[in-house]
């Protein structure tokens, strides 16, 4: 409510200050828990390139965030797939990174979409 209509919010007893800042109290610190777990890249590209493909995609908050969510879920499976399958490389074998491969899985699904929709809105005009 606060982010859409800060006047209805505040009519309707929300505290914009504290619920700013307990806002960003949180994401800060959730975001140094997760820089400091999986690295600032990984964190980075987890935080926004889900929401980049959701946007292209949803009419509305809730359906971007559903959406989000469920990219993140299927692209960070996928790229942990596709990090445990060895490729061999000389005598042995190896496999790739898994933040490497997530964060590839990522952007990979976020270009092809950002392609289909340029794609169309040329096809349109």
């Amino acid at each position: 409510s606060l982010s859409f209509d800060p006047t209805h919010a505040r009519l309707a007893g929300v505290a914009p200050f504290r619920t700013r800042l307990l806002y960003y109290v949180l994401l800060a610190s959730g975001a140094a828990f997760c820089i400091t777990l999986m690295g600032s890249f990984y964190t980075l590209a987890q935080l926004v390139l889900p929401a980049l493909f959701a946007l292209g995609f949803a009419r509305s908050v809730w359906i971007a965030l559903l959406l989000a969510v469920l990219y993140s879920l299927l692209a960070t499976m996928l790229g942990f797939l596709i990090s445990l399958e060895p490729i061999a490389y000389g005598e042995g074998e190896v496999n790739l990174p898994t933040s490497s491969m997530i964060i590839l899985t990522l952007g990979a699904g976020v270009l092809l979409q950002r392609v289909f929709a340029s794609a169309r809105t040329l096809t349109k005009s």
